[in-house]
């Protein structure tokens, strides 16, 4: 991801390494976390359903967001060995410790709302979920991150 991120020269994108409890413990090899509200977009892609803290992990997270604009965005697989055709049945009920709507609840009472859960299209094993902070003044937020007001 770094090599994609030098190539391309996306100046703004940064890989952050994580522990257990802090997805911000290895920001740019231990020199700290970023500022607080500095961050407009956590993304979790097939990530979610392997923390062990995921309260705790959130609540770091919702810290950095940037007030009122901030999002984190959660893609994971559906615990539903009908829907992931990649992996075996087994692999599905036994990787997976959660489904959708027990990680929903999990972000949720880490002190969000859920913004929008959103369909793509060719995208059948995993589902897409968007959070603010739920202190985050959602009302007129203006142009959001994926361009859809």
């Amino acid at each position: 991801m770094r090599a994609r991120i030098e190539n391309e020269k996306l100046e703004n994108v940064e890989v952050v390494a994580a522990d257990a409890r802090n997805p911000f413990h290895g920001h740019k090899l231990g020199e700290g976390p970023p500022l607080q509200g500095s961050v407009d977009v956590a993304i979790m892609c097939d990530v979610y359903h392997h923390l062990e803290y995921p309260r705790t992990a959130c609540k770091h997270i919702r810290r950095y967001l940037t007030p009122d604009t901030g999002r984190l965005v959660i893609v994971d697989f559906h615990r539903d060995p009908a829907r992931v055709k990649s992996h075996t049945e087994e692999w599905v009920l036994r990787h997976l410790r959660a489904d959708q709507a027990t990680f929903r609840q999990e972000v949720l009472t880490s002190g969000y709302r859920l913004v929008e859960e959103v369909e793509v299209p060719g995208l059948e094993e995993n589902y897409v979920m968007i959070f603010a902070s739920a202190d985050a003044d959602l009302a007129n937020p203006g142009e959001s991150w994926t361009g859809r007001g």
